[in-house]
């Protein structure tokens, strides 16, 4: 996926705009992306891999963003993998539930 499009920034994408693409086996997302959607991978038996290049802040997940995948493992950056484990200061870690899917590259 483009970090940019028309000059500007990507930072999201519509809901559902992967689901179904069962040929997909890794997806990169850039920095940009802050929200990873709801059922966004829905259908995606074949995904593998997602990459991301967060370094600072960490892009938002819900309990439903991952539906549909199987045996998915989340790539974060060594460096930013803290930020994933303890969140970004919230009360909750939104990536808590997912931990074992995340792997360090």
């Amino acid at each position: 996926m483009p970090g940019v499009h028309d000059g500007l920034p990507v930072i999201g994408y519509t809901a559902e705009c992967f689901a179904g693409r069962g040929e997909l086996e890794e997806i990169i997302l850039p920095e940009t992306v802050e929200t990873l959607t709801d059922n966004a991978f829905l259908g995606c038996a074949g995904l593998k891999r997602l990459v991301l290049g967060h370094r600072g802040s960490i892009p938002m997940v819900t309990e439903a963003s991952f539906a549909g995948t199987s045996g998915l493992r989340v790539m974060v950056l060594r460096d930013a993998y803290a930020n994933f484990r303890d969140g970004a200061g919230c009360e909750a870690n939104p990536w808590e539930p997912f931990l074992d899917m995340i792997v360090t590259y």
